[in-house]
């Protein structure tokens, strides 16, 4: 009888949990909005990224009970558990530093210091690094390929606007079209696959 490879089952089942295009839509819809005040509202631009900030505990709410009506509930073991929160913690941190030391940098670019002149040189893709390193720290910690991709997609962008001197939401727009199309595609396939029960989920230990 051949053995069962546990571990093996616990990781697919945990990239599973990304197959349906939700957190890619959010993202997406983010990046648009940002990008949308940055380029057309600039009394809202500085503090574009609170509307999304607020929605996170909604929307995990919200995508927990959506996915679990179409295909059931995966009670992962301590250990996964455990690691995800310890990834979320990291997360949190390194983008709460991560935007700190983007408005310091705005600060210095404004204060005429010694290093201004950089600065101003990689300001118009600033905030899209930023953002570029948010997602990265969840493609690591996630290993989903296509989010490395949306890493790429905004850096590649900042260093456009970088170099043509473009609005800093121009990059996001076009992030966030991409990330919403992909999104879009990906929570129509999964809705296809699981349509909603008429008995409820089922719940599996993993």
């Amino acid at each position: 009888m051949a053995s069962i490879d546990a571990r093996s089952i616990e990781r697919t089942a945990y990239r599973s949990r990304w197959d349906d295009g939700l957190f890619d839509m959010f993202v997406g819809l983010s990046l648009l909005w940002i990008g949308a005040a940055w380029l057309w509202f600039d009394a809202m631009a500085g503090v574009a990224g609170v509307f999304p900030a607020i929605f996170v505990g909604p929307f995990v709410a919200w995508r927990t009970r959506f996915i679990e009506e179409r295909s059931g509930y995966v009670r992962f073991s301590a250990e996964r558990r455990r690691w995800e929160r310890r990834n979320l913690a990291v997360f949190v941190l390194v983008g709460t530093l991560t935007f700190i030391a983007g408005i310091l940098l705005f600060v210095a670019r404004d204060g005429g210091s010694g290093v201004s002149d950089i600065i101003d040189d990689v300001a118009p893709g600033l905030i899209a690094f930023i953002l570029a390193a948010m997602v990265g720290i969840v493609a690591v910690a996630s290993m989903v390929p296509r989010l490395f991709a949306y890493t790429l997609v905004l850096m590649i962008g900042g260093a456009i606007a970088a170099a043509y001197d473009a609005n800093p939401g121009a990059p996001l727009l076009v992030a966030g079209a991409i990330v919403t199309l992909v999104g879009a595609w990906l929570v129509w396939r999964f809705v296809g696959r699981h349509p909603r029960p008429a008995g409820g989920s089922a719940q599996l230990p993993v």
